[in-house]
């Protein structure tokens, strides 16, 4: 009974003191609140000094690209509340002080001073709170979460609907499992990267793959540029110098992943794999390959089963793509049939029609006209010459031998868009004795079909609709007789107006395509003593007049090709000095085809 006593008494007491805490609490909230106030102004201002100096390190971490930790961004948002709050506790203080007085003194408004204490106190606990959250901190942020590919890549061009389909074919290619490789290759401006940049935006899109990469090889590899930007692009803080090391990081890293594709655009030669650190082999399903080359033999080489070729575009995606480069102008009754005739000229080429329309988006007919006779005359409109002709000249520098390069040149004696006959350069080529270790003519026929082939994998020739024959593309065909005709040792010119010929352009010229017309004429003394091969083509099949001593002054001539030509009579080829006939240095070729 004593004990349940003295448990009431300490309970009685207990409440006691809770009920006199609590009163002398609401009664300083009534008496004390300018001072609860001022005491509140000190300990802001101290919070706002910590504020300011945690901001100046937030920015500069901003500025490194790391993201801001969120329970920092989330004290600095309630600092601010904090503000709010005490702005409006400081404007209702200054109410309470113009309160009108009462007998001489000031009237209090005791509901008001309660509040302004009460609130003045719990914003006074918030602070102090928040400085000590403040001095928690261990980090104030962390490396932004990398942008994916999608997010960089600016869409430079319209899609197009050969594309979206090429674009959907690769996709439904890298849902299969068997597939470990892909390859994408056409020849230089055809627009394979702007492909694969769409088709990364597919991919991220459908979430195929839980990471793609992409990185540049171009025509040199370097190991440490290729594994440097694979493990930027995967997050990974590479902490080893040597090649072996970052390829051991991205082996782990790779390994462990799930679904990766890795993108090497620009393939020249055959990458190393194991050197870069990329788990490839057969029962390997952690990552894929996808690359693109404008060499079909590299694609080959690396192994890819599944080769997709990105051809140019048809006519009428080309007109489309030409129309939204040089914008509403192309419509104007004036310039649109020179338009027209400007993107045909491009040869389906999407790097030339947008390069060409994008200079002529804002120019005024003779701007136009000027353009349309530079690219029929293959002067090449300068825009096209910066930007397409040194991707071609790269192609023709990493040709596989000086045999290669030559027997382009011998298909750039024939005319543009000209279905070029097989036979007929193997004619050329034997005649010139293009091929110095083989002497019999089925040897020589399977070497030129190996180049052939060997040069339509590199996209430097295409194929034809004619059976027996191939083609060039204009722009190709173009840049292969700018460097002929630059190189000393091996000049080929081809020219439209034989009158047009001086002397003093003919020196050191070794093949020369004369292309006629009915209302020319062949003149006598055509003198070039280093010509080799002759070809002659007629654009209308009405007799042409051939000078009796056409030939005298061609002594070094080996090859003679006539073609599409209704002559009466052919003069002597013995006029030529020392030359037998076929059997000797002079192969001839006549064709009405």
């Amino acid at each position: 009974m004593e004990c349940l006593t003295e448990l009431a008494k300490e309970a009685v007491i207990k409440l006691g003191d809770l009920v006199v805490d609590s009163t002398v609490k609401h009664y300083k909230y009534l008496t004390q609140h300018k001072k609860i106030t001022s005491n509140l102004e000190e300990e802001y201002k101290k919070l706002k000094r910590i504020k300011e100096t945690l901001e100046i390190r937030v920015n500069i971490e901003k500025r490194k690209g790391y993201e801001i930790a969120p329970e920092v961004q989330k004290w600095l948002s309630e600092v601010t509340s904090i503000e709010i709050k005490l702005q409006k506790l400081l404007s209702d203080e200054n109410k309470a002080n113009k309160n009108k007085k009462f007998f001489g003194g000031k009237c209090p408004d005791f509901a008001l001073n309660y509040s302004l204490g009460k609130q003045g106190t719990k914003s006074t606990e918030d602070i102090t709170s928040l400085k000590e959250e403040e001095k928690k901190f261990k980090d104030l942020s962390y490396p932004n979460a990398a942008l994916t590919l999608k997010d960089i890549f600016i869409k430079d061009i319209k899609s197009l609907m050969s594309r979206k389909l090429l674009i959907t074919e690769v996709i439904e290619k890298l849902k299969d499992d068997e597939v470990k490789m892909i390859s994408i290759c056409g020849m230089g401006g055809v627009g394979k990267t702007t492909l694969v940049k769409e088709l990364i935006k597919s991919i991220e899109i459908s979430k195929l793959f839980d990471d793609v990469v992409m990185t540049v090889v171009s025509q040199n590899i370097n190991y440490e540029k290729i594994q440097t930007e694979i493990a930027e692009l995967l997050g990974i803080e590479s902490k080893k110098d040597s090649p072996q090391g970052r390829a051991m990081q991205l082996f782990a890293r790779l390994s462990k992943a799930n679904r990766v594709l890795i993108v090497f655009d620009d393939v020249w030669d055959i990458l190393d794999f194991e050197l870069i650190g990329i788990p490839f082999r057969e029962h390997e399903k952690s990552c894929k390959i996808l690359f693109t080359s404008r060499d079909e033999n590299v694609c080959l080489a690396m192994g890819s089963k599944v080769n997709y070729q990105v051809p140019v575009l048809f006519e009428e995606e080309a007109w489309y793509l030409f129309r939204e480069m040089a914008g509403k102008v192309v419509d104007r009754r004036d310039i649109n049939p020179i338009a027209r005739e400007i993107a045909k000229e491009c040869g389906g080429l999407p790097l030339a029609i947008v390069t060409v329309g994008r200079a002529l988006s804002n120019e005024g007919k003779s701007a136009w006209t000027d353009a349309l006779n530079q690219l029929k005359k293959s002067s090449s409109f300068s825009h096209v010459g910066k930007s397409v002709h040194p991707r071609i000249e790269l192609s023709l520098k990493f040709l596989n031998s000086n045999v290669h390069q030559f027997f382009l040149m011998l298909c750039g004696l024939f005319p543009e868009d000209f279905d070029i006959p097989i036979e007929g350069l193997l004619n050329h080529a034997m005649g010139l004795r293009l091929f110095e270790d083989i002497t019999s003519s089925w040897e020589a026929r399977d070497r030129v079909d190996t180049l052939v082939v060997d040069l339509k994998r590199k996209f430097l020739l295409l194929d034809s609709n004619v059976k027996g024959c191939v083609k060039m593309h204009d722009i190709v065909r173009e840049v292969v007789l700018s460097i002929a005709n630059q190189n000393a040792e091996d000049r080929f010119m081809v020219q439209y107006n034989f009158k047009w010929i001086k002397k003093e352009k003919l020196d050191n010229i070794n093949a020369l395509s004369l292309i006629l017309d009915d209302t020319k004429e062949l003149e006598n003394d055509f003198e070039c003593t280093t010509l080799k091969l002759l070809q002659v083509r007629a654009q209308e099949t009405k007799p042409i007049f051939w000078p009796e001593h056409f030939f005298k002054g061609m002594c070094a001539l080996k090859v003679l090709s006539m073609q599409n030509l209704c002559i009466p009579k052919l003069p002597s080829l013995s006029q030529v000095s020392g030359c037998p006939i076929f059997l000797g240095r002079i192969m001839m070729l006549q064709s009405k085809s």
